[in-house]
């Protein structure tokens, strides 16, 4: 298959992936929620104290019969992308070595995707909040900082677990030699030689945006920005030989329950589940881009 024949198949897989996980929502869209009248607590060290609470909400959000068709989708979408990884990094790889544009994207991309970028940005919400006394960029600030933090240690455990190459250290195996357990003081030595599956970078990124779209629901221009940043993070990634393309179907998985979990407790999100009595399908939807992802709505 051509470049340009599979870049469409790894759009669609990926565009079928992010909307049977972000599909099932409260009949009462998140778009058009109002902010509860009344305020949750917010404790200093909420950030670190809810994370083992996140991974009970997650486990529990992801055990459900409406997640059965989602999890399909992680594991048939990774599966044939394992196929056609290879012929879908090496263009890009090629093309990031030859147009001095596309490696500045590609390489802003990547590390827009870093950890420290989004606890950067949950700074920019905390000082938003001090100075003008705004509970709820406060909240924002922890919940970003929490949801990085619970992400990226699931992440961490599962690269160590499973132990996949990086497409920049391949050697004998096309699409990235797979030595799940490797032992700690190997890992630390090379560690692009087990770090690729799943994308922490994509992870953390999507599950930020999805923090702060939670918290600010009545803000509707939030995923138009939000969702493009982070297929640019995915873009650049895979150009920078750092992630193949199947390294993000589990990722975008984990980056909805997450989010879900990690905002649970705010008293909007409360009030949805009080009040949603039917099951309906995200508005947002996703159409093939130049590079990576694009997303489109529709009303």
């Amino acid at each position: 298959m051509k470049f340009l024949q599979l870049s469409l198949l790894a759009i669609t897989l990926l565009s079928v992936n992010f909307v049977t996980a972000f599909a099932v929502e409260e009949s009462s869209a998140t778009t058009n929620a109002t902010p509860a009248p009344t305020e949750d607590k917010l404790g200093y060290f909420d950030w670190l104290l809810h994370i083992p609470s996140d991974y009970v909400g997650a486990g529990e959000s992801i055990w459900r019969k409406e997640t059965i068709a989602p999890a399909l989708a992680v594991i048939g979408s990774t599966a044939v992308l394992m196929k056609y990884d290879y012929e879908l990094w090496q263009p890009l790889a090629a093309h990031y070595g030859e147009s001095k544009s596309y490696k500045r994207v590609s390489d802003i991309g990547a590390s827009m995707g870093k950890g420290d970028r989004q606890i950067l940005l949950g700074g920019v919400f905390l000082v938003a909040g001090i100075a003008s006394k705004s509970h709820r960029s406060l909240r924002t600030a922890s919940q970003v900082l929490e949801g990085v933090l619970a992400t990226g240690i699931l992440d961490q455990v599962m690269k160590h677990a499973i132990g996949r190459q990086s497409p920049d250290s391949v050697t004998t195996c096309r699409t990235g030699c797979w030595q799940p357990f490797t032992k700690l003081s190997t890992y630390n030595k090379h560690v692009a030689a087990y770090d690729a599956y799943p994308s922490g970078h994509l992870l953390t990124a999507l599950t930020t945006v999805e923090v702060i779209r939670r918290n600010y629901a009545e803000q509707s221009w939030i995923p138009y920005v939000g969702y493009p940043l982070v297929a640019v993070v995915a873009n650049g990634m895979v150009a920078t030989s750092g992630h193949w393309w199947s390294d993000y179907p589990i990722s975008i998985f984990l980056a909805y329950h997450f989010a879900k979990a990690v905002t649970a407790n705010n008293p909007e999100q409360i009030a949805l589940q009080k009040t949603a009595s039917t099951w309906d399908v995200n508005y947002f939807t996703p159409f093939p881009g130049a590079q990576g992802l694009a997303f489109t709505t529709s009303f």
